[in-house]
């Protein structure tokens, strides 16, 4: 498939902000990861449905390691939660202090997170602070919150695994719960989550943009025991999936059906290894679905192809002014990749009833790599077809693939 480059600077967009946060005898990793990470969760939870509900499964099960029995229900039971950096609190003796995170639940604490990160030449350290200082200052901090009546955990986010006694002793750190978590497990989280493809393009952008900057700062050195540790949460992440992955399957299924039937010399040694596939349509990124390629099916070498023609179809997060409001759309695509023939364009009268029918035509386009063609057709499944996973949006698709079907069974004979 075709890939497009957006032209972005070599590092992240967190790196080269991260360059104009100086802090006096000291590197500001600390400080920009706290204010970085609070920033991004604060954006996916405002979002409702699954996009809030994974952020809350990421704070219960591996920020938290699924500590705090009651949690899960308070997060998921709040009107709002929102995350809050640099708090300030007086603690024995009328000492000033700041807490690094706190997350508040309909203005009520749940969670306060201590970020330990020190940075040698631009890469985080796997040594924190003194490791004496470090469990003083959680002492205090969990001193604090029973001070406070404050059923509020505690959590250590840190490049290493901070003081050996933080989580045995309660006596020391009478906090309702604790808990360690690495930053490479926020690393894997976040991967994991932008590899879904169904999040607001927006959302994508900080998402990939923090990800890179932490690995950027090697903060992204995962080992297996933190995989088991962030597969406790996958059950949990799977339940409130599952029903939306199962419908919008089906949808697949049962368009790839009509396709297997229709599609001109249907290519099945390049189907998608699963359903959904991502990068279904070369010029939008956000796109999932399934695709098949037509013609050319003599051949199992790449690069033997000769016209590497396909179809695609599934749902895209469009551009916002383009699709006039419309925040999710079904499409159908005709499209040959750049190293392919480009599809002709067809004869006046053809055209006319393809765009009567939704479809935009464009036999020649050219960009960076190159030039590809693209026929299109799309449409706001919530409006005109009563959900994205309708019975309506089903005969959408069967529609869209046979009209596809026919216009490259005219293009393959303009060829001769």
């Amino acid at each position: 498939m075709a890939v497009m480059h957006m032209g972005l600077a070599d590092n992240s967009l967190y790196s080269n902000l991260f360059r104009y946060v100086p802090r006096e005898k000291r590197s500001p990793l600390e400080d920009f990861s706290t204010e970085a990470l609070a920033d991004l969760l604060n954006r996916l939870l405002e979002k409702k449905g699954p996009t809030r509900r994974a952020t809350e499964v990421f704070l219960t099960q591996v920020l938290c390691d699924g500590q705090g029995k009651d949690l899960d229900q308070r997060l998921r039971s709040a009107e709002r939660l929102i995350f809050g950096t640099q708090r300030r609190v007086f603690l024995k003796g009328n000492r000033p202090r700041r807490l690094d995170l706190c997350l508040y639940a309909d203005k009520a604490l749940a969670l306060v997170i201590e970020n330990k990160v020190r940075e040698t030449r631009g890469r985080a350290e796997y040594v924190t602070d003194d490791p004496s200082k470090t469990a003083k200052q959680l002492e205090e901090y969990a001193q604090y919150l029973r001070g406070e009546r404050s059923d509020a955990g505690l959590v250590l986010l840190s490049i290493d695994e901070g003081p050996g006694d933080f989580l045995s002793d309660e006596k020391r750190y009478p906090a309702s719960f604790r808990s360690v978590c690495r930053w490479p497990q926020v690393w894997l989280w976040l991967t994991k989550l932008a590899s879904r493809n169904n999040l607001e393009p927006e959302l994508l952008v900080f998402i990939r943009e923090f990800i890179l900057f932490l690995k950027e700062k090697n903060m992204d050195d995962i080992d297996a025991k933190e995989f088991q540790r962030f597969g406790k949460s996958l059950p949990v992440v799977c339940d409130y999936l599952e029903t939306f992955d199962n419908k919008l399957r089906e949808i697949l299924k049962d368009a790839r059906k009509v396709a297997e039937k229709t599609l001109p010399q249907y290519k099945k040694q390049l189907l998608p290894a699963s359903l959904p596939a991502s990068n279904v349509r070369s010029d939008v990124e956000n796109a999932i679905g399934d695709f098949a390629y037509c013609y050319d099916s003599g051949t199992k070498d790449w690069e033997l192809m000769k016209l590497k023609w396909y179809v695609g179809w599934g749902f895209q997060c469009p551009n916002a002014k383009a699709a006039k409001g419309a925040k999710v759309q079904a499409f159908v695509c005709i499209e040959s990749d750049y190293d392919g023939t480009l599809i002709p364009l067809p004869p006046a009268k053809e055209k006319t009833e393809l765009e009567e029918k939704g479809w935009t035509v464009s036999p020649k386009i050219t960009d960076d790599e190159g030039s590809y063609s693209l026929f299109l057709k799309v449409c706001d499944p919530e409006t005109f077809l009563g959900g994205p996973f309708t019975k309506a949006s089903s005969d959408w698709f069967r529609r869209g693939i046979k009209e596809a079907a026919q216009i490259l069974k005219t293009a393959k004979k303009a060829l001769k």
